[in-house]
């Protein structure tokens, strides 16, 4: 799966600590809607996980797909659980569209 571009919605399960990033083609994550957090700089996509990084690349996060969704107007929904290096539970919600991503994080 290539998820180069998708747009993020980055959060807890209990929808706290919320932010919206682009996982940039040159495996950067760009910040949308914050100044970000430097344990979420880089990403990749390897062994069917989604791994993120910190500004000296060092692996900060591991995201499982748990499922994928295509929406009425031909958008995909990819669904992530993963527990970052503190054991802290965390998700990512994951489109191809800016639009659905910050309509999702807005309806809370």
């Amino acid at each position: 799966m290539n998820f180069e571009n998708m747009f993020c919605l980055f959060e807890r399960p209990d929808h706290s600590y919320r932010r919206v990033f682009k996982l940039a083609a040159n495996n950067e994550i760009d910040d949308i809607d914050s100044k970000g957090n430097p344990n979420e700089r880089y990403w990749d996509f390897k062994n069917s996980k989604l791994n993120l990084y910190n500004f000296r690349n060092i692996r900060t996060s591991i995201y499982i797909l748990e499922k994928e969704e295509v929406l009425d107007d031909g958008y995909k929904l990819y669904y992530f659980s993963g527990k970052n290096n503190k054991d802290i539970k965390l998700n990512i919600t994951m489109s191809d569209s800016i639009d659905v991503v910050k309509k999702l994080f807005n309806n809370l």
